[in-house]
């Protein structure tokens, strides 16, 4: 029997219900031995056997040889439309515009009937053991489909239900599947769902196609996935992009188009797994030598755009936590490797509105150190030298690092009571000076004189000052303890410094509190940095737990409505006057803050008494402010 007559033979067989028949059709096809387009009509007409328009046995669940024969045929779909004549010929063309609609409705009914992703009313999905090539297939298929740029022109008019119920489903498969790490992760639907995304997001077409255009109820289908498994999705299609040598520039646009269509309620959960590290590492590959030398330039160029601009908007709105990370992961460097390789002045202007958003976060000492190392990594490498001075990225650049060089407010306010070895007394100028790297307070002329300090009480003292006046029960991811110590330093030597214009302040803007509320002292560093100004003014206590609520954790617990109650009830009885200190922005709807008391802050020195070195303020019932912040603990 030759080839042909056994092809015959076998789609004969194919049309009467065979599944035997249409496997070794699939074979055949697989091992390109016959062309899909030679049997297209064979592989449409089993739509009406074992399709989803056939009617089902038991009217719930088809059989497991009904959805086997639809995977072979979807299988030999997506090899259909890998074929390279495909639009060479009449019957290519016929084939591509029936197999589409074909390769839609099948994904959406095996999707459903094998229940690989949740139905409505399951929390998880079923275990897919029993058909484990379902989301290769599903996969294959469309990916191969949607590579057919005369398809998606077409496509892109198709706004069926059955198009958005087949996307819908398609999304929920990429994400369940790719989170499932028993499940082969659909990395290629990435792609796929960029091809969506794309319009509704900064992000440039792919390699100039025209993608297929997202509906509103494809957006709410990925905004409504759970929380937690979405973020693990990405993180698994982010887990693929760190990989070393991928250079897959489609796959990093579809996933950057998906990140785009995130919630403030994914944010929360996408940090936890390094979200804040994503858009700077994945900018750092993308201006690196090896892809801007193998890609396409001109869209390249358009990606690294985008992802400057959600790098952009994500350090204004995230805040120090955000901040923080990327920073650590070089986000700098990165801009200023952007900032080479884009050009034009328009976009250079983009790099530079980035690196400007740095500049209230050199307040906290560790984001300032972070920025100065970069800085001088950047003149090492001779990176900064290969942009024009005169361009907005040098300009941002040097005014950045003008600020931090300039902002030594954290140099002379430690040095105001650490003149002398805190063990012999030895001046400071005689030795050079080993800080305490635990509170930062304290110097010391050697190793020796430190060991003896510690043994000597300064343990107590170390480990106490951090929860000077019990204040940081707000924390921030981002935050380290110099940086939320630094800010209480701040307050205590502007409070000093302003005394009489904390008073005005008080006298003046009495009439913003009513009778019988106690009046409160907010002081605010948010622009601190760039004008040296710290902003002062008057609200009520009573609210500050609503007003200062925001991204904050420590408001939620119990303690700290027990500590507010404390500070309040301890203000109104010795006539004091709680302080707000705010800092730069620390999260979307949140400010970090800290909690203090005037009298404490004017009272805050650092001397010797009775022979032993602490931290008082007798202005206090108590002599020691650890103990006045035990007090309030207890």
């Amino acid at each position: 029997m030759s080839t042909q007559e056994r092809i015959k033979g076998l789609q004969a067989s194919a049309l009467k219900g065979s599944l035997s028949a249409i496997q070794q059709l699939e074979d055949l096809v697989a091992s390109h031995q016959v062309a899909c387009t030679d049997i297209k009509d064979t592989i449409f007409a089993i739509d009406n056997v074992y399709g989803p328009s056939a009617s089902d046995e038991d009217g719930t669940r088809p059989s497991a040889e009904r959805v086997a024969a639809i995977i072979s045929c979807l299988s030999m779909l997506a090899y259909g439309f890998g074929e390279k004549d495909i639009f060479d010929t009449n019957p290519g063309v016929d084939f591509v515009v029936h197999a589409w609609p074909l390769v839609r409705d099948w994904s959406a009914w095996l999707i459903d009937c094998t229940q690989i992703t949740p139905s409505s009313t399951a929390s998880a999905p079923s275990s897919p053991s029993s058909y484990p090539e379902v989301v290769e297939t599903i996969e294959r298929a469309f990916a191969a489909a949607l590579a057919q740029h005369a398809l998606v022109i077409d496509a892109r008019k198709q706004h069926d239900a059955k198009t958005i119920t087949a996307f819908n489903s398609i999304i929920r498969l990429w994400c369940y599947c790719s989170a499932d790490k028993k499940i082969h992760s659909p990395h290629r639907l990435v792609t796929i769902l960029g091809y969506w995304l794309a319009p509704r997001t900064a992000y440039p077409t792919i390699n100039g196609r025209i993608p297929l255009t997202v509906v509103d109820e494809m957006v709410a289908t990925i905004r409504a996935l759970p929380y937690d498994t979405f973020a693990r999705a990405m993180a698994a299609a982010y887990t693929r992009i760190e990989q070393d040598g991928f250079s897959d520039i489609e796959h990093i646009t579809g996933f950057l188009s998906l990140l785009n269509m995130t919630t403030l309620g994914n944010i929360m959960t996408l940090a936890a797994r390094g979200f804040c590290r994503w858009h700077t590492n994945i900018l750092r590959k993308l201006t690196s030598r090896r892809s801007f030398s193998t890609a396409n330039t001109e869209h390249l160029a358009g990606v690294i755009r985008a992802c400057i601009g959600d790098l952009n908007n994500h350090l204004k709105s995230r805040g120090s936590t955000y901040v923080t990370h990327a920073l650590r992961t070089g986000a700098l460097l990165a801009l200023v490797q952007a900032g080479v390789l884009l050009k034009s002045v328009v976009k250079e202007q983009e790099v530079a509105n980035a690196l400007n958003v740095l500049r209230p976060y050199i307040l906290w000492p560790s984001h300032r150190r972070d920025i100065l190392k970069q800085l001088r990594s950047a003149d090492k490498t001779g990176l900064r030298a290969q942009l024009s001075q005169t361009s907005p990225v040098s300009r941002a650049l040097v005014e950045l690092e003008r600020l931090a060089l300039d902002f030594s407010d954290s140099v002379r306010i430690k040095d105001v009571c650490i003149g002398v070895c805190a063990n012999c007394d030895a001046p400071r100028g005689q030795f050079h000076p080993r800080r305490c790297k635990g509170c930062l307070h304290t110097v010391y002329c050697s190793e020796s004189c430190q060991r003896d300090h510690w043994k000597k009480g300064h343990s107590m003292y170390c480990m106490s000052a951090f929860q000077l006046l019990d204040i940081n029960l707000v924390k921030g991811l981002g935050m380290n303890r110099t940086d939320s110590d630094f800010l209480l330093y701040l307050a205590a030597r502007d409070v000093q410094r302003s005394g009489e214009r904390i008073a005005a302040c008080f006298a003046k803007e009495a009439s913003a509190v009513r009778p019988g509320e106690l009046p409160m002292l907010v002081m605010d560093y948010g622009q601190y940095v760039e004008d040296r100004n710290v902003k002062m003014h008057i609200v009520p206590f009573q609210g500050v737990n609503e007003r200062y609520n925001g991204q904050l954790e420590a408001p939620k617990e119990p303690a700290w409505m027990v500590f507010l109650e404390r500070t309040k009830n301890f203000c109104t009885a010795t006539k004091d006057r709680p302080v707000v200190i705010l800092g730069t922005s620390m999260g979307a709807g949140g400010t970090y803050f800290r909690l203090a008391t005037l009298s404490a802050l004017m009272g805050f020195t650092y001397e010797k008494v009775d022979g032993k070195k602490g931290l008082y303020n007798p202005a206090l019932p108590w002599h020691r402010t650890m103990h006045y912040a035990h007090s309030l603990r207890h």
